[in-house]
């Protein structure tokens, strides 16, 4: 168990309902992982969920999309302490530590800065979301200046 601050929401309404809290956050279970947030997202569904229009159990720790470095590791999750990872549609990244299962993680590449990658989570998610969820491990990479998901073509594709 550790301590960590987080925004909460603790009923719905206008921005006037986000409080500071510090939680106790556990050791991951099997098949999550805990991460050091290094960024958060913040879009129209998280307005929309603290406000209701998308109900959500309060209370809850909003940010649906983040990036950070992996803190502790559950049984068979996948991933090691100290790797990089991002995530959409997973509340929790308005957190110093959130807690996210490993099959919403893709690794973030030494060359991507986490607030980038925070920034892409979503759309970079969301091919491997529909085309390749559980068939092709996701990974974000750049090319260019564009950030895509999955793992490189054959033959390098441009990079």
């Amino acid at each position: 168990m550790t301590v960590a601050e987080a925004l909460r929401v603790p009923r719905h309404g206008d921005v006037s309902v986000l409080t500071l809290e510090s939680l106790e956050i556990p050791d991951p279970r099997p098949g999550q992982v805990r991460v050091r947030v290094a960024a958060g997202g913040v879009n129209f569904i998280d307005v929309y969920q603290r406000e209701g229009i998308y109900p959500m159990t309060v209370p809850y720790t909003p940010g649906m999309e983040g990036a950070g470095t992996v803190d502790a590791v559950g049984d068979g999750a996948g991933f090691l302490v100290g790797d990089r990872v991002a995530w959409a549609m997973r509340p929790s990244a308005h957190a110093q530590l959130a807690l996210v299962g490993a099959d919403a993680l893709v690794p973030v590449p030494d060359d991507l800065d986490l607030e980038t990658a925070a920034a892409a989570a979503r759309t970079a998610t969301t091919p491997r979301t529909i085309f390749v969820f559980r068939v092709i491990p996701g990974r974000l990479r750049r090319i260019g200046r564009e950030v895509r998901a999955g793992p490189p073509p054959k033959g390098g594709g441009g990079e």
